[in-house]
């Protein structure tokens, strides 16, 4: 099992027992082709008080999943808020 996808089932199992990492926040999508609920691990960056999750790796999955599904819900510990796809790409000057 590659370490990134062990490090974020050790994250994941870490915030389901009440013990989240750091910044991070678990956010759940339905998957592009099964429909099956999806959680990953993400550190959400904060700007002008809304809440936006960057990607970290071109070509993730669960960014993927995300774009498809339109939206998703946030939890950190008991905390569960729905999220929207707002915007999907980056402008570089």
């Amino acid at each position: 099992m590659p370490r990134q996808r062990l490090r974020n089932r050790l994250i994941i199992l870490l915030h389901r027992i009440g013990l989240p990492v750091g910044p991070t926040q678990l956010l759940t999508v339905a998957g592009r082709t099964t429909g099956r609920l999806r959680t990953t691990p993400v550190a959400p960056v904060i700007v002008d008080g809304v809440p936006y999750i960057v990607q970290a790796y071109p070509g993730s999955d669960w960014v993927k999943n995300a774009r498809a599904a339109g939206s998703g819900v946030l939890t950190r510990g008991r905390r569960c808020r729905t999220v929207d796809r707002v915007a999907s790409g980056a402008t570089h000057h």
